[in-house]
């Protein structure tokens, strides 16, 4: 397996020597923390949840870096399996031990959310902690360290009694039944950390946002599409079952969170999830190889980038937060998000069109995958084997663009936020020659 290289950040955040902590960000590796049984558990103070505690996991991730930079357990270029013996190896000095019994995990529940986050008294220099950013996983997960400007509050302060609001990461700007998560009180200092965070993201995870602005991008969703004789698109959809592991029920183009520890960059961040979760039909064979000639352009308003039939644009998740007020009724406020989706629209093939229109594409899982029927037996052949995990086992089907998924509780739109889908529409229409209006009505 090659990993890609992780050049130097393109930005630095201008943080004095004064910074209060060190942030480390565990990304999907949370998920191999777990799983591998290396986190224990933390009960939140005044609220009947549990949450992994990842701190605990510190000492053993350093300790198996230090080694690695060494030369020792295969050194840099070998995965990390959760399996290595750390017997044997030396002990981290007493000075970092005392400092890293004193991280304490950051619960940003709401959504703000991170995958999972440790924050480390400033008294540990960031050289210190520098080698877990070359620590590699199967999951394609990395870890990110960085200063933020200030500590979050006390621990003990954490109470989700819904005091700060409420919030929803669905993408509808109307009523709906989405789930609502309890503001976290650390929001506010969680914007600190997402900010921090994306000012340290290489070149190759920015984009122009569909207004101009740049955002980092940490999701990526994948339509490809198909034009009938007057321009008609359909667009290939997959049915997600939250039952059987998915985030929520509903169909859904494929789609989801970069692997900066696979991913090249953003289009290959866009194979990848394609080829994990339309199972059974390979990026090469729907679409083929995409293209090299990609140029940034102003389509009709829109900001994109484009080559040919190809079209990739980015924007904000977009905030929406819902508190209920005194006499019952629902109050919202949208702002920005600093978590952002790039959607890359790619043309089918002419032959796998013809294939596939008018019957359904079951899905076919490999013979060696975890579900999460089977999570708890197997999960560790994720990190230890590769084994992939199926968050869905239904089927796909060529569905109009703006067809059920769209509208439902949950479904992934084909726009990276539903609220921008009135300014890419016309950069679809010239770029990849949807008939948008004829869609509509079709």
């Amino acid at each position: 397996m090659t990993f890609p290289q992780r050049n130097l950040p393109t930005r630095k955040p201008e943080i004095s020597q004064s910074s209060r902590c060190v942030v480390v960000w565990l990304d999907e590796i949370r998920w191999f923390l777990e799983d591998m049984r290396l986190t224990s558990k933390l009960r939140l103070p005044l609220v009947r949840r549990e949450m992994a505690d990842v701190t605990t996991a510190l000492p053993w991730l350093l300790r198996v870096a230090l080694a690695k930079q060494h030369g020792l357990l295969g050194g840099f270029g070998t995965l990390t399996t959760g399996e290595e013996d750390v017997a044997s190896l030396p002990q981290l000095p007493l000075d970092l031990r005392d400092i890293l019994a004193n991280a304490i995990p950051a619960p940003l529940l709401g959504y703000m959310q991170p995958p999972a986050l440790a924050v480390v008294p400033h008294s540990v220099s960031l050289d210190a902690l520098s080698p877990l950013v070359a620590l590699h996983f199967h999951c394609g997960g990395t870890i990110s360290t960085f200063l933020c400007p200030n500590m979050p509050p006390p621990l003990r302060e954490f109470v989700l009694d819904g005091s700060c609001g409420w919030s929803r990461s669905c993408k509808h700007e109307g009523p709906c039944r989405c789930p609502r998560t309890p503001v976290s009180p650390w929001a506010s200092w969680g914007r600190e950390a997402w900010d921090a965070f994306n000012n340290q993201l290489e070149a190759q995870w920015r984009l122009r946002a569909v207004d101009g602005c740049e955002v980092a991008v940490h999701h990526i969703t994948v339509v490809v599409y198909h034009l009938d004789h007057v321009g008609w698109p359909s667009v290939l959809k997959l049915w997600r079952d939250a039952s059987a592991g998915g985030h929520f029920s509903g169909w859904s183009v494929p789609g989801g969170s970069v692997a900066r520890g696979r991913d090249c960059n953003i289009h290959d961040a866009a194979r990848r999830e394609w080829d994990e979760e339309m199972l059974g039909y390979p990026w090469r064979e729907v679409v083929g190889e995409l293209p090299d000639n990609w140029q940034e352009d102003v389509v009709a308003g829109c900001h994109v980038y484009r080559a040919g039939r190809f079209m990739l644009c980015a924007a904000t998740l977009g905030e929406i937060s819902v508190a209920t007020s005194r006499h019952g009724g629902e109050l919202r406020s949208m702002g920005p998000s600093l978590r952002s989706t790039a959607t890359l629209y790619a043309p089918a093939t002419a032959a796998f069109h013809q294939c596939t229109s008018g019957s359904a594409m079951p899905l076919r899982p490999p013979r060696h995958h975890v579900t999460k029927a089977t999570l708890r037996e197997l999960g560790r052949k994720i990190h230890t084997e590769g084994w992939l995990f199926v968050e869905h086992s239904g089927e796909a089907h060529w569905m109009p663009w703006n067809s059920a998924g769209e509208d439902d509780a949950g479904g992934a739109a084909v726009f990276p936020n539903q609220a921008c889908g009135h300014i890419i529409l016309p950069a679809l229409q010239a770029v990849c020659g949807w008939h948008a209006d004829g869609a509509a009505q079709h």
